[in-house]
């Protein structure tokens, strides 16, 4: 698995401030069972991230089923297009096909960042010109295959825009300040040592990134 240099940054900076704060931050006792408070905090936030995962799991395959299914209309094209007798035509086609295959990659999340690759692609499947009555039909084909890595591409973008609204993050928010503030206040009442509040706190704010 490869770890981009920011996603780790990320992350050591989380659990080292999160382990950070219940030594720094002086201990402030309240007044009121807020060990009580937290737990229905905490537990309300389970509920809440539960439900938000699993939009994102359906998000995330959606995103894999068009990738999928983009990758096969691209391997189709490729394969019917060793049947064409123009040899300069199908080169371009190849050397396009590749160029496009290294966008999807390098902005797999992105798809906006490929329209120019794939404008390049289509341009040049549109212009090629049939000799006979079996190029008519791979005419045909490339039309066809052309038109359902539109589509995927389309629902790819939507599923991408997809995300998590303002407000959800507001809430998301409100919830980790609280378990942030009540597991720093109650540490003493509910016997918290100053591992377990951080590996809490890590474990909320690794979360909320990973949502995000």
């Amino acid at each position: 698995m490869i770890f981009h240099v920011p996603m780790l940054i990320r992350f050591i900076m989380i659990l080292t401030g999160s382990f950070l704060l219940p030594v720094v931050v002086p201990l402030i006792p309240i007044v009121g069972e807020s060990a009580n408070s937290l737990i229905h905090i905490l537990l309300l936030f389970s509920l809440l991230i539960s439900f938000l995962i699993d939009r994102a799991l359906d998000r995330k395959m959606s995103i894999n089923s068009t990738v999928l299914t983009e990758l096969s209309r691209l391997r189709r094209i490729h394969h019917l297009a060793e049947e064409v007798k123009n040899l300069i035509w199908k080169r371009k086609l190849g050397a396009l096909l590749n160029a496009y295959h290294v966008t999807m990659s390098q902005h797999l999340l992105a798809p906006e960042k490929t329209s120019a690759s794939f404008r390049e692609l289509t341009h040049h499947l549109y212009g090629f010109t049939p000799k006979n009555i079996r190029e008519e039909h791979l005419f045909d084909e490339f039309l066809e295959s052309t038109r359902e890595i539109a589509i995927e591409r389309q629902k790819r973008e939507s599923s991408y825009l997809s995300k998590m609204a303002g407000y959800s993050w507001l809430v998301m928010g409100t919830y980790a300040v609280l378990i942030v503030f009540l597991l720093l206040t109650s540490r003493v009442e509910s016997g918290f040592s100053d591992f377990s509040v951080g590996a809490t706190i890590t474990g909320v704010l690794l979360v909320m990134d990973l949502l995000y």
